[in-house]
């Protein structure tokens, strides 16, 4: 077998992902033709694959050494570098082959100099790389927000949203950028900013229900109950068999006060989906105002056979259980809200509410001290007023 016959025999164990043997017949090759520059940078993309970026950075060197013009060598020494979160020597090569191959297909080396120049932080720099790269790649946003999507799952929210930014910045009508991207800052909790973003999609797609949905519930965190309640009757409009809207209608009625009409919402969301949970834990609530503690529980209960798990028709349980004077099942169900989420407030203070009735004074107040380090700009008096 001549040397090109293994070279190509190595090459397919390569694209096989059979990386051992590949490196063992790049090996062959190089004990036969010591100069030969293809074995040697085949050998270090192997040794990459293997996780080796040490001696793959060695084997592109020397590729390199033998055939100064052959790209490939160069490209893959960049990619060693990355491996080997060599972030400043990374972007320094790239802008050297930048340089040495002026006409050459830049794809590959814009992209390592854009994700390099980010995780040095330098943004600018890295957003101008990214838009280089779009001329040689019509995809780059994609990859941006695919990119985006991974740090996700990593739990690396800001990284993430970083990489919409620029995902954004290189496409401003990438829709499922700015989707993403409203999804985060709410859960930052920067409820100014989501807002404009949740217009920005209804710009993009007015006709969509969950949009209006969004911008609805955007406004209810901002304390803004009317506008919410105009927007999402929007979200009604377009889609009105959808129980979340009809649901989400009833508690923002409920903020304004209008609790026989909230009533009416739950139950239009329970005749839509039965199984819809919120909207019979929601109904409870509601009934509580009215004093209907036991047709609340029965509610409370059915909430409960659904999930659960759900921290807040616990409370509303010991919360209905309290009124109706069954001070020991209240405090069952309290804890099991306060094991689901140990910073309830609402549920610490009810359980304290409990404690008072049950004469246990010290317990009390340990659970009214809780309440205030949870949330000290929302202390509790006894007669349950803000």
């Amino acid at each position: 077998m001549d040397v090109q016959q293994i070279i190509n025999n190595a090459s397919r164990l390569l694209k096989q992902k059979k990386y051992i043997e590949s490196l063992e017949a790049f090996n062959k090759v190089i004990e036969i033709e010591p100069d030969n520059h293809t074995a040697w940078c085949k050998k270090g993309i192997a040794l990459i694959h293997l996780k080796q970026y040490e001696e793959a950075l060695k084997a592109c060197d020397r590729a390199i050494s033998i055939n100064h013009s052959y790209y490939a060598a160069w490209e893959y020494k960049v990619l060693c570098l990355r491996r080997l979160q060599q972030y400043q020597e990374a972007n320094d090569l790239c802008d050297r082959i930048l340089k040495i191959f002026p006409d050459a297909n830049h794809k590959h080396i814009w992209s390592s100099k854009a994700y390099s120049l980010y995780r040095l932080e330098k943004y600018q720099e890295s957003l101008e790389a990214y838009q280089e790269l779009a001329n040689f790649d019509p995809l780059t946003d994609c990859y941006l927000f695919d990119r985006g999507l991974g740090l996700e799952t990593q739990g690396k929210l800001k990284e993430a949203l970083n990489h919409y930014d620029l995902c954004l910045k290189i496409n401003s009508d990438y829709y499922h950028a700015w989707e993403k991207k409203y999804i985060l800052v709410s859960q930052l909790n920067k409820h100014e900013e989501a807002l404009i973003i949740a217009d920005k999609l209804l710009e993009l797609q007015p006709n969509n229900a969950v949009n209006w949905d969004r911008k609805s519930s955007t406004l209810f965190n901002l304390q803004k109950y009317r506008e919410s309640l105009k927007v999402i009757e929007q979200a009604i409009k377009i889609n009105p068999n959808n129980s979340v809207y009809w649901d989400s209608k009833g508690v923002t009625l409920d903020y304004l006060k209008k609790y026989s009409e909230s009533i009416d919402c739950y139950d239009r969301a329970i005749n839509i989906d039965s199984m819809y949970q919120s909207a019979w834990a929601n109904k409870g609530r509601a009934l509580q105002r009215f004093e209907k503690h036991k047709e609340a529980l029965n509610l409370f209960n059915k909430a409960l056979e659904i999930n659960p798990d759900d921290d807040f028709a616990w409370h509303g349980r010991g919360t209905a259980l309290y009124n109706l004077g069954k001070y020991q099942e209240a405090i069952l169900s309290l804890n099991k809200a306060l094991e689901l989420n140990s910073n309830y407030y609402y549920a610490w203070y009810e359980k304290g509410r409990v404690l008072d009735e049950l004469e246990q004074y010290k317990q009390a107040i340990d659970c009214y001290k809780k309440t205030i380090e949870i949330n000290s700009e929302k202390p509790f008096n006894r007669k349950n007023k803000l």
